[in-house]
């Protein structure tokens, strides 16, 4: 499968909105949000005046998309600055005949080199508890685990805030920026 990855921009947003929300309804779901309150958060969250609002934010800031060889947006990644020199890595999705094909981590890698060539020097992510994937391949690209947080807004949600500290080169990543990939089929 060829995949090409590009910074998105408002022309995307519907395209980003449909991508995201069962997913992240589902991973909610899977984290113990009743179906009510992962519904509720991803309206709120994930709706398109959010996906808009990311767009929006200035650079380093950028909202990632991965198309397929139709042209099909099939994931997305953002990376947003939260302290001068500090960035966290959010909204990774990807559609579902996507996954296990190496593009959450191509993704990931994209995000990691944005923020090196943007001058940031540490990265986080938050995942639920439950989201042994993401961690998984979060430790394999060196995240280390920094901390437990407990949900503020869905009782009985877990968080996990896995960090990169100085960022280190990566080996044969290019950068990011409207180049064409080829992922296994």
């Amino acid at each position: 499968m060829s995949v090409s990855l590009a910074a998105l921009s408002h022309a995307h947003i519907d395209e980003v909105v449909h991508l995201i929300q069962a997913p992240a309804r589902r991973m909610l779901a899977d984290a113990g949000a009743t179906p009510e309150a992962a519904l509720a958060r991803v309206a709120r969250l994930k709706g398109p005046e959010q996906i808009r609002e990311m767009l929006e934010r200035p650079a380093p800031d950028v909202l990632l998309g991965a198309r397929d060889e139709t042209g099909q947006l099939i994931g997305v990644g953002g990376l947003k600055l939260t302290a001068p020199g500090t960035a966290e890595l959010h909204t990774l999705y990807l559609a579902e005949s996507a996954q296990g094909r190496g593009l959450g981590r191509l993704l990931m890698q994209a995000r990691i080199e944005h923020a090196r060539h943007t001058g940031l020097d540490v990265l986080h992510l938050r995942t639920a508890t439950s989201n042994v994937r993401i961690q998984r391949l979060a430790a394999s690209l060196g995240f280390t685990l920094h901390e437990y947080l407990d949900s503020t807004t869905m009782p009985g949600v877990a968080w996990q805030v896995w960090r990169l500290p100085h960022l280190q080169p990566l080996a044969a990543v290019a950068p990011a920026h409207d180049r064409d990939l080829l992922l296994p089929a």
